[in-house]
Order: structure tokens, then sequence, then C-alpha cells
């Protein structure tokens, strides 16, 4: 379980509440359990897991960051009672370390 926020086409911060399933080291399905309007596909958002999931030893790496950005890739197909997806293909977007200069 988790959050996932982002900011709407009109620039407000719209936040939902998510379940995680198939996850990988680059990439993570979600399911919106509550306040998840459509998101846009390649939408970039931020994915915050509750602590006690990012502590979990399967938990690929990228995951265990207390917030991790990625982009939609994937929009899952619609619910036929609400019309919104029944979820959303998540890719990491890690950030390398960047190698420190060396001064001789």
């Amino acid at each position: 379980r988790g959050r996932l926020s982002w900011r709407a086409s009109d620039g407000s911060q719209r936040t939902a509440q998510i379940q995680t399933r198939d996850v990988s080291r680059s990439g993570v399905f979600v399911d919106c359990l509550s306040g998840c309007g459509p998101i846009p596909l390649y939408r970039l958002v931020d994915l915050r897991l509750d602590d006690r999931e990012r502590c979990r030893d399967d938990l690929p790496i990228p995951l265990r960051r207390p917030c991790v950005q990625a982009a939609v890739y994937r929009v899952g197909a619609a619910r036929e009672t609400t019309g919104l997806p029944d979820g959303y293909a998540l890719r990491l977007l890690s950030r390398r370390p960047q190698a420190a200069s060396r001064r001789t």
C-alpha cells in the first residue's frame, strides 16, 4: 500500500491511495483504492509506499526510498461500474549516482 501524487492539467495537486502488484526493478503496477481520477498516459507521478512496505527484503532497492518518481506508461482497461481505469503501469525513474570528479 501507499500513495500516488501528481499534478493535474489545471495545476492542482492530486493524490490517491494505491495498492501495488507486479513489482519489478524498473516498474510497478498500481491499483487505485481511493481518490483517483483518470491519470493521463506519460504523466509524471510521485510514488510513496507505506513505511512498513518499504522495509520488506523482497522489495527492489529503488522502491525502498521514501519517494520515487515514475511515469505512467500504460493505463488499464476501464471498469464498467465507474468508467475509471482498473490500474496504472508505472516506469520507475531512478537517478543514477553521478561519478565524483577526481582532482589530481
